[in-house]
Parts: structure tokens; sequence; C-alpha cells
């Protein structure tokens, strides 16, 4: 079920105390401020998406955030995006054990969320597979606590454009299978505890022009620290995107069937 820019939706109950929505898997709500989370025991799927554009009115509407773990216990997977004025995640977050995938992207103003989630309540969520974080960094650091989620096995770092030096901590994240690191242009090197990662299998780093350059096989001054890994991939030039993907497939498409029209038409003519 998708709810989008309804400001005054206050609930989706038909009266009060009646649960409805009883086999809804997956919600997404962006613009919605004023909800009340009915219990929602069967989602499973949450996709929270505050304001697209930034605003300086009240909290952004970040704290319809504060309902989720009590009314979604059986979340699996939560997104929260574009919360410009969040500075706090909630701390009820604790309490999701079966949530397996976390994504925060856009919440620049993200100020505690070490010493509010991470430090204090990540290290009980048992189920925590993979985190996906993308921008906020306002120290120009990554937030204390992540070494702390003793199961996540798959770490996406994107857009962190003040990143210079990764935490020393990474290296004891020893069930990380995959990391990705992404558009950290000013990242220079992996710590030198990075050899510690035994159990990783898949390093990518796309568009962290400096680290590439030390990650280099053989040459580079990082390449020991990586060289365990099985498999590599280090792209200083952006990934073409889906869009750019699809453009090329039909322009290729296109000229292939210009040509075989060209060809017919020679051999209508005589031509050939």
């Amino acid at each position: 079920m998708t709810l989008y820019d309804l400001p005054n939706l206050e609930r989706v109950l038909k009266a009060e105390g009646v649960e409805v929505l009883s086999q809804l898997s997956d919600l997404r709500i962006k613009g919605v401020r004023k909800l009340a989370f009915p219990s929602l025991p069967s989602v499973e799927t949450f996709n929270a998406i505050g304001n697209t554009e930034y605003s300086n009115n009240g909290d952004g509407g970040a704290s319809i955030l504060w309902g989720i773990a009590g009314s979604m216990h059986n979340l699996k997977k939560l997104s929260i995006v574009c919360f410009y004025e969040l500075k706090v995640l909630p701390n009820e977050l604790n309490s999701l054990s079966s949530l397996q995938e976390l994504h925060i992207s856009g919440c620049n103003k993200l100020e505690s969320i070490a010493e509010c989630v991470l430090q204090a309540t990540m290290n009980k969520l048992t189920s925590l597979r993979q985190l996906r974080f993308t921008g906020g960094d306002k120290n120009g650091t990554l937030p204390n606590g992540l070494e702390g989620i003793p199961s996540l096995q798959n770490l996406y770092l994107s857009s962190f454009p003040s990143l210079v030096t990764l935490p020393d901590w990474l290296g004891t994240m020893t069930s990380l299978q995959t990391l990705e690191i992404r558009q950290c242009h000013r990242l220079t090197s992996l710590p030198a505890s990075f050899q510690g990662l035994i159990n990783l299998h898949e390093l990518h780093i796309y568009e962290c022009p400096m680290l590439v350059d030390r990650c280099k096989q053989g040459t580079g001054e990082d390449w020991l620290k990586i060289a365990h890994v099985p498999k590599l991939e280090l792209t200083v030039e952006p990934e073409p995107s889906f869009y750019e993907k699809m453009m090329s497939l039909l322009k290729s498409r296109l000229l292939w069937r210009i040509r075989f029209d060209i060809f017919d038409m020679m051999i209508d003519d005589d031509l050939l």
C-alpha cells in the first residue's frame, strides 16, 4: 500500500480498536505527517520518505518514525529517506528483532545516531544483515557503534563527501561479507585493521579516486590490505545508471534496425 502526500491523514481504521489491513506486507508513505499507525503485524517492508525538498517547517514529518516499532514488530526491511530535519533515530528501533535490512538516506542533520541507536540498541538487532548508509557525514566521520552489530554481513556506504579515513574498528566486523564504498571523493586510505575482515568475499569501491589509486594491484599502498578478498571491483568512473544502460541498448538496437532497413533497400534496388 502506498500513501503519498496526505498531510492531514490521521488514521486508517474504520473504527477505534478495530484491526484492519491484516494481510498488508508492504507499506510506503511520503508526506504523511499526522498518521497514527494501527497495529500492523503483517507488515514486513516499510519505506518512509520525508520531504523531497528542504524545509524549515518543524521536524519535517520525522515524528511519524516514532510509531514504527510499536505497530510493525515483524518488520524485516526499513528505509528512512529524506528526513532532512531528523536529528535522532527512535530508541524503540531496538525492539525490531526481525529486522534484516536497514537503509538510511538523505538524513543530513542526523547527529546522534551512534549514541541513541547504534551503541545503545543495534547490538540487540541480531537479525540485521544489511545496512545501507547514504550521506550524512556532518562531521566527516562515520557513526561509532557499527562494530556492535554482530550479524551484519553487507555494508554499503555512499556519498560521504567529507570522509577522509575509515575508522580502525572496521576491521573488527568479522561477519562482514560484502563491503561497498561509493562516492567518497576525499577518502584516502583503508585502516590497517582491514586485513582482519577474514570473511569478506566482495569489495566494491566506486568513484573514490584516491582510494582506488592506493588499492591498485601490486603497486598500491593499500593493496596488501585487500589482497585476501576474492572479488574486487575498483572503479573511478561512475557506473552507468539503469536509464543510461537502457538508452544505450535501445540505441544499439535502433542502429542495427537502420542497417537492416538499408540492406533491404539495397537488395530491392539491386545495388548489391
